[in-house]
């Protein structure tokens, strides 16, 4: 299966802490921008994962292009 979003979140159930290091070399490299990043930023964005992200009045960021761009 080549679903980069489930290995990702497989890796992150096993080891319970992940560097944000670690998950990016797991994703494949096809674009070389923030696209390549989309997969993590699907997991926060539907809440499979925690971020500390949060705009200037304090809400947490949910726009996948945005997680995306700031990782």
């Amino acid at each position: 299966m080549k679903v980069p979003a489930y290995k990702l979140l497989k890796k992150i159930v096993k080891e319970r802490e992940v560097c944000l290091l670690e998950l990016y070399e797991m994703l494949p490299k096809k674009f070389g921008d923030y696209r390549d990043l989309m997969p993590l930023a699907f997991l926060c964005s539907e809440g499979y994962l925690q971020h500390g992200w949060t705009s200037s009045n304090g809400e947490e960021h949910t726009n996948s292009y945005l997680l995306a761009s700031i990782f």
